[in-house]
């Protein structure tokens, strides 16, 4: 499974600070074609086709849709053995900052339509938090991010019921928001599992850090020096 490290930090976001116990990265749906959409599912996806016809243009079947889907992380959060939250991350880096280019706010949008349908249609209809992560953007992607954001939140105002609360962090925000309290969480704990996690070991161990202010991964003890070989004393 190819994952980029923009993922593995949308990872490492989804469990360490969004506490959700289970996290799936680059999850797809399985068994489409065999799959029966609920009646909000397939209600919703004729709503977008009309509210986004630019972008839903090519997409007039709703199966279709949800088969080309593949969500960068999925994670939920339980409380007392139960479901509480389901969370959908999508993520993009590019170094240019300009994240998709002028398709941003079409493309950002699809995502985020796109994550709400597959949750609905296989989680259930269970709180769900959906966000957009790209550690830069340009002013003007930015704008197309917020704009994305929106319109997909206008979209949703008329499915309350849905309990679903789209977010986005870019540039600095991202910084702030994902990128700093992942850095101090696996500052005070690691995890050899945690494939971030490993890379800010390397980068620390080498003497940098985007947060000097925060606690340095702890150094691990040297070697205890081994015992020399008992010899058997002579008769």
């Amino acid at each position: 499974m190819l994952m980029e490290i923009s993922e593995s930090v949308a990872q490492a976001w989804t469990r360490r600070v969004l506490r959700c116990q289970l996290v799936h990265p680059n999850w797809c749906p399985a068994e489409v074609d065999a799959w029966n959409p609920p009646a909000m599912v397939t209600t919703l996806f004729e709503s977008a086709k009309t509210r986004f016809p630019e972008m839903m243009s090519r997409h007039s079947d709703l199966k279709a849709f949800i088969a080309q889907s593949e969500l960068d992380v999925v994670g939920l959060r339980m409380e007392q053995g139960a479901v509480v939250e389901w969370v959908a991350v999508e993520t993009n880096f590019r170094v240019t900052g300009d994240v998709y280019g002028k398709e941003t706010a079409q493309r950002v949008a699809q995502k985020m339509v796109r994550a709400v349908l597959c949750c609905l249609s296989f989680f259930g209809p269970l709180p769900m938090r959906l966000a957009f992560l790209s550690p830069k953007a340009t002013p003007t992607a930015q704008e197309r991010v917020n704009q994305a954001l929106d319109e997909v939140r206008q979209f949703l105002a008329a499915y309350p019921e849905l309990e679903v609360t789209p977010e986005a962090h870019c540039s600095e925000d991202y910084r702030e928001k994902v990128l700093k309290p992942v850095w101090k969480s696996v500052s005070e704990k690691t995890d050899a599992a945690d494939p971030f996690g490993r890379l800010m070991q390397i980068v620390e161990s080498c003497g940098g850090s985007p947060f000097p202010e925060l606690k340095p991964l702890p150094t691990p003890p040297p070697p205890k020096p081994a015992a020399p070989p008992k010899v058997a004393p002579r008769p």
